[in-house]
């Protein structure tokens, strides 16, 4: 949501836009996206996980990939999100990254602990922190689950200022299914925008970019070929650029 601020600078509010977000990583089930914004940079996953109709072998071969995926591209100085529908509950607390007692365990909720210790993260929906609801999947039976998650790194659960299921917005399902978790983060810190009149020009190391950007050159998406060409060169500028800072 482009018109949604990220944040409140010199009493402006402060907006993403395209050029901050590069998909690295996109097939049916996952979603891996950089977001590199002058105040804010952090990595965005979004995903589907098989559900228990699958065999043991093939769940735990895609939460493997899921893995191998993040380690590829994610750099460990940026926070990692997971917007993530787990088809797993969370089990037992552990109280770092599930916090409280009354979930269920399911035969993914293996798979779900071992990802989210392995990448330092926690389940805010779990937490005190959480109003009403959990229940983020009803079944045909009208059973009650908790499988959809906004996880977080564990070092920002003192910025969560609220979480709870939106069970007001409709999703216009002909029966209820999945609902609306909501997270909402704040926090303060210092940063510096570029005004518009400023160029964007960074003295790179000419040997260094002869080292580093052969083997660490990334695909992208091109914009179709039926886009005017000032925004194809500006989008394929914006995707070097941003190589360029992350490796040089």
């Amino acid at each position: 949501n482009l018109q949604q601020p990220i944040a409140t600078a010199t009493q402006k509010q402060v907006f993403l836009q395209r050029q901050h977000f590069l998909v690295v990583h996109r097939d049916p089930r996952r979603l891996l996206v950089r977001i590199q914004h002058p105040l804010w940079e952090a990595w965005i996953l979004v995903a589907y996980a098989p559900h228990s109709g699958y065999s043991d072998h093939d769940r735990a071969q895609w939460w493997s990939a899921t893995q191998t995926v993040i380690q590829e591209h994610h750099t460990e100085n940026s926070p990692l999100l997971v917007c993530i529908d787990a088809n797993a509950g969370p089990g037992e607390p552990d109280g770092e990254h599930f916090f409280q007692d009354g979930f269920r365990t399911s035969s993914s909720t293996k798979f779900l602990q071992a990802f989210v210790s392995d990448f330092h993260l926690c389940a805010p929906i779990t937490s005190s922190i959480h109003e009403g609801s959990t229940c983020t999947w009803t079944s045909p039976s009208q059973e009650e689950f908790t499988i959809d998650y906004v996880l977080i790194p564990q070092t920002w659960m003192p910025h969560c200022s609220f979480s709870k299921i939106l069970e007001e917005f409709d999703l216009g399902n002909q029966q209820h299914d999945h609902s609306v978790y909501a997270l909402e983060l704040s926090w303060q810190g210092q940063g510096n925008i570029p005004t518009s009149t400023q160029s964007r020009c960074d003295n790179f190391d000419r040997s260094k970019v002869k080292q580093q950007m052969p083997s660490h050159f990334e695909d992208f998406a091109i914009k179709s070929w039926d886009t005017n060409v000032e925004d194809h060169l500006q989008h394929i500028n914006d995707q070097l650029h941003t190589m360029l800072q992350r490796h040089c």
